[in-house]
C-alpha cells in the first residue's frame, strides 16, 4: 500500500508555499467542491402559514447555484422528508471543501435543544418534539465532513405559535420563543435570523429582512466570511430600525475563507524581504525559490552563496567535525533512539512529553525528566538549547514556525499515524471524515487531551513519531520529511536520512526518494550521484512517477 499523497509530493508543495510567501497572492481558501442543502418550510398543517420561507428559500438556491454551489433543495417537507433530505444532502459533503445549510420556516427550543419544525408536526406536548422535529445537531452531523467551512443558516425563530400552545410534561422543560444558543466545533459557523430567545420578522415584502441581507450580501465576490455576516447583521438591524439582530456562533481557523472568491491580487515583495523570509527558513529549497523570483541582483548573490555554505556544512558536519563524526548513530540504532535523536535538542517542552508517554521507561527517561526540569526554569533553558545567553527566544521562534508549518501536514499521513497506533480509521482516503476524527478523539483521549477531533500541530507531531516508533514505515517516511524541510522538528538532514532509509529497509519507495534525493544533493553527507540513481531506480520500479522524472533528470545531467 502506497500513500496517495507522498511526503516527496508533500516537499515540493512545501517549496510552493514558500514561493507563495515571496510573490504574495491575496486570494485566500476558497477552492474545492461547494454544496448547499436549501429547506424551505411554510405551509403548516397545524399552524397559520408563512408567505415567504418558499420565497426565501427559492431565491436563496438560485444565489447559491448562481456562485457555484451545488445545491439540492426542499420545499413544505414532511418530517420523514426533511430526514431523508437531510440524509441524502449529508452523502454530497464527504471531500466537499464547503458546506452550507439554509432552512426558512418554523423553529423551537424545547429543554435547551434546538429543533427544526416540519409541515406536518403538531406539537401538542413538549415530549413530542423529539419525534416530530429535526434536531439542529442533525444538521451540524450533516456537514461535519466539509474540509474547510461548515454553514448553517437559520432564519427560523419567527413568531413561533407552536411555542404558545405546546403543553408541558411533568419535567418542566423550558420552551423558548426562539433558539438558544450553542457551541458549534472549530471550522463550523451558525447564523440565527435573530438572537437567542427572540424571534425575527416574517417581512412586509418579498422576502424576509434576514433572506434579503443574504441574498444582497452573500454573492459579493472576494468578501471574507466573517465580513460577509457583519454586514448581514448590519443590513437586518438597519431593516428592522433596530428590532432584529441576527447572530453567529463558533469559529474558523487563522485562514482567510470565501465563499465567492474575488480575483486574486499579486502584490510583488521586495527582494530584501523575500531574502529575510528565505534567510528564516533556512534551507537550500528556499533559497532556490527565492532565485525563481529574484534570479539577480544584490540578494540573488547573497543566496547563492548561502547555498554553498548550507552544502559545506552538511557535508562537515558528516566528515570533518569530530564531535559529530563521535556523535553518529550506529547502523543498528533502535527506533527509540532514532526517536530521542530526533528531538532532544529541542526547546518545547510537549516534545519531552510525548516521548516519556512512548517510552515511560525507556533508556532516555531520566533525560527527559531533566530536560523537561530545566526548560521550567528560565535561568537553565540557554543551556539546555545549547546556544549563548539571549538566544533562546529566537532558537523557539524559529521551532515555533517549524510547528506552524505542521498544520499543513497531510491528512493521509496522520491516518497511516492512527492505524500504526491502532486507532481504528476504516480507509485512507486523505480526507477528514467522520472516521477519522473519531479516531482523531480516541488518540487525544490516551494522551489526555481535549477530545476534539481535530489535532493540533504539536499532537500532529507526536503522532507521526509515535508511528515511527513502532515501525510504521509510512510515519517513518512523513518524520523524514519533516526533518528535512523543518516541519514541526529541527532541520536535521542526517537524521531525516535515517528515518528515510528504515523506511525503504521495509519497501516504502518513497523513502528510498527521497533518500535519494538528499544523498544526490549531498544533503546530510557527502553527495553520491550513484547511490542516487540506484535509490531512484528502485523507486520507479514500484511505480513512483517522481522517481522516474528524477532518474531521467540524473542520467541527463
Amino acid at each position: 500500500m502506497t500513500l496517495r499523497m507522498s511526503a516527496h509530493r508533500f516537499w515540493f508543495r512545501l517549496v510552493a508555499t514558500l514561493a507563495a510567501v515571496l510573490l504574495l497572492t491575496v486570494a485566500g481558501h476558497a477552492s474545492g467542491r461547494k454544496v448547499a442543502l436549501v429547506l424551505g418550510n411554510g405551509s403548516y398543517a397545524a399552524a397559520p402559514a408563512l408567505p415567504n420561507p418558499l420565497n426565501d428559500a427559492r431565491a436563496v438556491a438560485r444565489m447559491l447555484s448562481d456562485v457555484g454551489f451545488e445545491v439540492t433543495t426542499g420545499y413544505d417537507l414532511s418530517a420523514d422528508q426533511m430526514r431523508r433530505s437531510v440524509r441524502d444532502f449529508e452523502q454530497t459533503v464527504s471531500g466537499a471543501s464547503i458546506a452550507l445549510v439554509y432552512y426558512a420556516g418554523h423553529g423551537i427550543e424545547v429543554g435547551g435543544t434546538n429543533f427544526l419544525i416540519p409541515v406536518d408536526a403538531e406539537l401538542k406536548r413538549d415530549t413530542h418534539v423529539e419525534d416530530e422535529a429535526i434536531p439542529l445537531t442533525r444538521i451540524l452531523d450533516a456537514v461535519a465532513e466539509a474540509e474547510t467551512l461548515r454553514l448553517v443558516l437559520l432564519d427560523a425563530c419567527r413568531d413561533n405559535p407552536f411555542a404558545n400552545r405546546i403543553q408541558r410534561s411533568g419535567a418542566k422543560r423550558s420552551i423558548g420563543r426562539g433558539f438558544a444558543p450553542i457551541e458549534p466545533a472549530t471550522y463550523t459557523l451558525v447564523s440565527y435570523a435573530a438572537e437567542a430567545g427572540f424571534t425575527a420578522e416574517d417581512g412586509d415584502g418579498e422576502h424576509s429582512p434576514y433572506a434579503r441581507a443574504l441574498l444582497e450580501t452573500l454573492p459579493t465576490p472576494g468578501l471574507e466570511v466573517n465580513f460577509v455576516f457583519r454586514r448581514v447583521n448590519a443590513a437586518v438591524r438597519e431593516a428592522t430600525g433596530g428590532r432584529q439582530q441576527p447572530v453567529f456562533y463558533g469559529s474558523l481557523g487563522t485562514e482567510e475563507v470565501y465563499l465567492v472568491p474575488g480575483e486574486p491580487k499579486t502584490v510583488a515583495r521586495d527582494p530584501a524581504a523575500d531574502f529575510k523570509a528565505a534567510q528564516a527558513v533556512g534551507t537550500a529549497d528556499a533559497y532556490r525559490a527565492f532565485l525563481e523570483h529574484h534570479p539577480d541582483g544584490f540578494f540573488a548573490d547573497l543566496a547563492r552563496e548561502s547555498m554553498v555554505k548550507l552544502e559545506r556544512v552538511q557535508v562537515a558536519a558528516v566528515t570533518a567535525d569530530p564531535a559529530v563524526a563521535n556523535d553518529a548513530l550506529p547502523e543498528n540504532a533502535s527506533l527509540e533512539e532514532i526517536y530521542w535523536r530526533t528531538i532532544r535538542d529541542s526547546v518545547l517542552a510537549d516534545d519531552f512529553r510525548a516521548y516519556l508517554a512512548r517510552f515511560p521507561d525507556g533508556a532516555f527517561a531520566d533525560l527527559a525528566k531533566a530536560r523537561l526540569d530545566a526548560l521550567s526554569r528560565a535561568d537553565e533553558v540557554n543551556a539546555l538549547a545549547g546556544a549563548p545567553a539571549g538566544t533562546r527566544p529566537e532558537k523557539a521562534a524559529l521551532r515555533q514556525a517549524a510547528m506552524a508549518r505542521a498544520d499543513r501536514l497531510p491528512v493521509n499521513m496522520l491516518q497511516y499515524g492512527l492505524i500504526a497506533l491502532g486507532f481504528e480509521v476504516d480507509t485512507v482516503t486523505g480526507v477528514l471524515d467522520r472516521n477519522t476524527r473519531k479516531a482523531a478523539r480516541s488518540y487525544q483521549a490516551s494522551i489526555g487531551a481535549e477530545q476534539t477531533g481535530v489535532l493540533t500541530a504539536q499532537q500532529k507531531v507526536d503522532l507521526l513519531l509515535a508511528a515511527a516508533s513502532v515501525g510504521d514505515s509510512h510515519a517513518q517516511t512523513a518524520v523524514g520529511f519533516m526533518t528535512a524541510q523543518g516541519v514541526g522538528l529541527d532541520v536535521d538532514y542526517r537524521l531525516a536520512r535515517i528515518w528515510f532509509e528504515r523506511a525503504r529497509r521495509q519497501g516504502n519507495p518513497y523513502g528510498a526518494l527521497n533518500l535519494g534525493v538528499l544523498v544526490r544533493d549531498g544533503l546530510g553527507g557527502h553527495p553520491d550521484r550513484s547511490r542516487a540513481r540506484s535509490l531512484f531506480a528502485e523507486a520507479a520500479e514500484n511505480g513512483v512517477e517522481e522517481a522516474k522524472v528524477a532518474l531521467r533528470s540524473l542520467e541527463g545531467g
